[in-house]
């Protein structure tokens, strides 16, 4: 099972660097960020409504009886994300936007202990350290 996951972190990481050039692509021709934003959006239902209609919703229905909320404030932080993220992309070089990108696991973990009260052992702290450490000498500010 392992293996697959490792397969499939693979095929994302290569259609994530995909998607980065298409959107500095994008970017390039005066495309906004909340435009490219929405067109994303858009054809991400039209793709992925019929698959929730016809096989998503007959197998899984106690997730349409979770907190409607939740998910509501989950869809506008993301959407909030996006628009930042497109703008870093179209106004930075990719390799940047990537590298800077890259911080996102260590907010991830700093939250898990202030928000959710996580423990995390010495190590996970060497490791967040040398992962900043690794991104500023990246990002060469």
């Amino acid at each position: 099972m392992i293996q697959k996951g490792l397969i499939y972190c693979f095929i994302a990481a290569i259609l994530n660097g995909f998607y980065a050039l298409i959107l500095k692509t994008a970017g390039t021709t005066g495309l906004h960020p909340a435009q490219a934003g929405f067109w994303k959006g858009l054809w991400g239902l039209v793709i992925l409504l019929p698959f929730y209609l016809f096989w998503f919703r007959s197998r899984y229905p106690h997730c349409l009886k979770q907190d409607l909320s939740t998910h509501i404030y989950r869809a506008i932080l993301s959407a909030i994300i996006m628009v930042f993220c497109f703008s870093a992309a179209f106004s930075l070089p990719v390799a940047e936007t990537v590298t800077l990108h890259f911080t996102f696991p260590i907010f991830v973990i700093l939250l898990a202990v202030t928000v959710l009260k996580e423990h995390i052992s010495s190590w996970f702290w060497f490791g967040i350290t040398l992962c900043f450490v690794g991104v500023v000498l990246m990002a060469d500010p």
